[in-house]
């Protein structure tokens, strides 16, 4: 949350000891301690809590060093995206779907992403030169979508990864269709001198390198219908529209000076390239320079977890397979 100038300073409307009780609270819940508590009226007809006229107060705090939100409620808040942002980490020893730890290390790229240009965008408050403060801003905000980018990139290779070795290491036994790929294989390279030339283990490790190896030099849409099609996955089309819109000005701010061109918008099928702001929508025409804006690199953030979990799903029901958790940690590890 961004926007604090909705909240009333909780000192003014908690008692002291309440107040000690909901940080004490979010402590446990992994708040380090920093920022300032305060509190938030959900109107009734939002439908958390008892069916009164009155609503509900919540409790919020941003956490200074890396603006992290933390909501404490007496009730539920049973929105969609917020259970999906907070949905338990499971503990060791838990089975899990097979894509559990590509998706996991995909929310922790983007948590690493945004926390710190929340930071340096707050940071750039006190500069006062505005001019040089927004050329500054433009400079961050493009950085952090290239990570974002870059973010989903890795993943579509990492579950692609997965796939081809179950398809081509185990035989396939979920029955995935996988596309046709052109691989380039170094057979020469599968076995090492000192075994046997028939030790088939090793044929499979190479055949799986060289064709994954192949798949990562695809362009995005490419990779994209890999993955998809392979799994049988069709995706929210208005969420991957959004994250296609990303990769082609991606590509036009690192190959072709950051302009919107007349093929990207063709490519995408539009008229105008359409950039969310704080006060609302920034449309582009052809021949004006890209101007990025924390709300549509957040958008795309939030469009990037999403699709994970959406993916993830899937996963759950596609391929009955389950890994075992063996640390709960950042870096998951499976057994």
């Amino acid at each position: 949350m961004d926007d604090l100038s909705y909240l009333h300073p909780a000192g003014e409307t908690v008692s002291g000891s309440d107040r000690d009780d909901v940080e004490a609270q979010l402590r446990e819940a992994g708040w380090e301690g920093d920022g300032e508590l305060g509190v938030l009226w959900l109107p009734p007809f939002v439908g958390v809590g008892v069916e009164d006229t009155y609503g509900t107060k919540i409790f919020h705090v941003k956490q200074s060093n890396n603006g992290t939100s933390w909501l404490a409620s007496p009730y539920a808040l049973d929105f969609e995206r917020l259970r999906r942002q907070n949905e338990p980490v499971p503990k060791p020893g838990t089975p899990v779907n097979i894509l559990f730890s590509e998706v996991e290390h995909l929310g922790e790229a983007v948590d690493a992403v945004l926390g710190p240009l929340r930071q340096n965008l707050d940071g750039l408050q006190a500069l006062p030169d505005v001019d040089c403060a927004r050329d500054i801003e433009q400079q961050l905000l493009i950085r952090a979508q290239e990570m974002l980018v870059a973010a989903l990139n890795d993943f579509l290779d990492d579950c692609s990864l997965k796939v081809l070795i179950h398809v081509v290491d185990r035989g396939n036994p979920y029955k995935f269709t996988v596309p046709k790929i052109n691989a380039k294989l170094d057979a020469s390279s599968y076995v090492p001198e000192e075994l046997d030339d028939k030790d088939a283990w090793f044929t499979l490790k190479g055949l799986t390198s060289d064709v994954w190896r192949s798949y990562r030099f695809l362009p995005f849409k490419e990779k994209q219908q890999f993955l998809f099609k392979s799994l049988g996955f069709v995706g929210d089309e208005e969420r991957l529209r959004l994250i296609r819109k990303h990769v082609a000005i991606r590509n036009s701010l690192q190959h072709h000076g950051g302009g919107v061109g007349g093929p990207m918008l063709q490519m995408l099928g539009v008229k105008t390239l359409t950039i969310r702001t704080a006060e609302g929508e920034l449309s582009l025409k052809g021949g004006d320079k890209i101007v990025l804006t924390f709300e549509e690199v957040e958008l795309l953030a939030e469009a990037l977890i999403d699709l994970a979990s959406e993916l993830s799903d899937h996963v759950d029901v596609r391929v009955p397979e389950r890994d075992w958790l063996v640390k709960g940690t950042e870096s998951d590890e499976l057994a």
